[in-house]
């Protein structure tokens, strides 16, 4: 495959994703209209207090937006009960509009509901190792010098056009980008790189993380780059894993360690990237105990 034809590729990808999408049902604008719906929606002062139940915080992922400009409402929860942070990161990024209005049209529904359970364990495993962690201390807390204001449905509507826009065209170019490598003669099945479905699936999960940081994608882009990882053979515990592991990209550790200081920027990154390979093999071995399954996939070894 020569340049030209790689690029070609790409953008044959690209295109017909999303032409795909606006024709089923305008899925990708469904999305898109979501995503201002939940920015609409977001409540201008979010808290974590003795109430707020870890079911709250995690469903936070679709009431609250996950632009640069909204990081510090999640921080600022976050300060009142420091354990909800590692929730309230993996809730902002894997149960948003466009992961749940997307994957069914791109994945299925069994790759979907994968995904929301593989969030819930990351999730719930984070909050619950980050109760032994000194959180509260590492977190360096200072007062919030803006709040975030109401807007109208209209100013949501356009944020979301302009913030997220751009990030829906990244991820379906690389998502291309992985489509024409995978038809290339130098690509490689990721699920089949060793012997034993285990050990394929416990690499593929650090895989996953792994390419979570290397693309760096922001929520709106990871339903297509993540579907384009699985259609050329990334094993089930690392396609959670690569939902999972999006919060602590560089870019987002860099929000952190502003917000909260570099020991829990750090605490936090390793929290959620060890609970996303973790969330990745049990949600792979809950799939083959239960006899679920992903319809689509590109070689058995895939799945557990």
């Amino acid at each position: 495959m020569t340049l030209t034809e790689f690029l070609r590729e790409i953008w044959n990808v690209a295109a017909a994703t999303a032409g795909y999408l606006l024709a089923y049902r305008g899925a990708l604008v469904v999305a898109v209209s979501g995503g201002a719906l939940a920015r609409w929606l977001a409540p201008s002062g979010p808290s974590c207090g003795s109430r707020q139940t870890f079911w709250r915080v995690l469903s936070a992922g679709i009431a609250m937006p996950s632009a640069k400009a909204d990081l510090a409402a999640i921080i600022w929860a976050a300060r009142l009960h420091p354990e909800a942070a590692p929730a309230l990161l993996i809730g902002t990024h894997v149960f948003t509009p466009y992961h749940l209005i997307l994957l069914g049209p791109l994945l299925g529904k069994d790759a979907l509901g994968s995904v929301v359970l593989g969030g819930v364990i990351a999730a719930a495993l984070a909050t619950v190792v980050a109760r032994w962690l000194p959180l509260s201390v590492a977190m360096t807390l200072r007062p919030r010098e803006d709040a975030p204001q109401p807007i109208t449905a209209t100013r949501a509507l356009s944020l979301e056009f302009i913030r997220n826009g751009p990030a829906i065209a990244y991820g379906l170019l690389a998502g291309g980008a992985i489509a024409a490598w995978g038809l290339s003669s130098w690509a490689v099945t990721p699920a089949t790189l060793v012997n034993g479905r285990m050990a394929a699936q416990l690499l593929n999960g650090l895989i996953g993380v792994m390419l979570a940081l290397l693309l760096n994608p922001s929520p709106a882009a990871t339903p297509f780059i993540g579907t384009y990882l699985w259609k050329v053979g990334l094993a089930h515990a690392g396609l959670v894993a690569f939902f999972c592991a999006a919060p602590v990209t560089p870019v987002r550790l860099l929000r952190l360690h502003r917000d909260l200081g570099k020991q829990a920027a750090i605490t936090l990154a390793l929290l959620v990237a060890g609970a996303a390979v973790a969330a990745g093999f049990s949600t792979a071995l809950v799939y083959r105990l239960a006899g679920l399954t992903i319809r689509y996939k590109l070689v058995p070894e895939q799945l557990l």
